[in-house]
């Protein structure tokens, strides 16, 4: 799941930087920022927010047995 979170984060993250909408400071350390940001940071948010939706479903499910 982190793998398929990251190649889809860094295309958010790309799409942003081409449209202007995402702009890093200091701009020279920017290709440092993307890859951090891309491949390691938000995908783990990402992961970490679905497993933990997962888990509250699951007992929110159970109750309702």
């Amino acid at each position: 799941m982190f793998v398929f979170a990251m190649g889809i984060w860094a295309l958010i993250e790309g799409i942003g930087l081409v449209t202007g909408m995402r702009i890093y400071s200091p701009s020279e350390d920017s290709a440092f920022i993307f890859f951090f940001v891309a491949f390691v940071e938000d995908p783990g948010w990402v992961c970490l927010g679905y497993m933990i939706a997962e888990q509250i479903f699951k007992i929110l499910n159970l109750n309702k047995k």
